[in-house]
């Protein structure tokens, strides 16, 4: 086995950071509220250009650091799941939250049922 490094600082205290961003946020947003609404009006189809941004340069680093030669590999046996998400996103959500509604109500209404005599 190898040996292992110890935790870093920021590791150790991740939760202390989140909380920290999360009562930053909530601060900003209280001060700020109309600069927040703004920002939140930029947004195409349900997309918000500042979470995209922000998470794309969360996921960057990352991407960098796969070889070049890994990316066409990794795209080509991620197309069919991508392709097939895409396809029940578009056009398979809403029979299917149809056929879960009718599941679950009519779980439900049998199981509201005065027994049988």
């Amino acid at each position: 086995m190898g040996t292992t490094q110890p935790i870093g600082f920021f590791e150790r205290y991740l939760s202390v950071w989140v909380a920290l961003c999360i009562a930053a946020g909530i601060g900003l947003g209280s001060l700020f509220p109309q600069l927040f609404q703004t920002l939140a009006g930029y947004e195409y189809g349900s997309v918000n250009f500042i979470v995209a941004g922000l998470i794309w340069l969360m996921v960057y680093p990352m991407m960098v650091s796969m070889g070049l030669l890994a990316r066409p590999m990794l795209i080509a046996q991620a197309s069919g799941p991508v392709a097939a998400a895409l396809i029940l996103e578009k056009f398979g959500s809403t029979p299917l939250l149809a056929v879960m509604c009718v599941l679950v109500a009519g779980s439900f209404i049998t199981s509201l049922a005065l027994p049988a005599k």
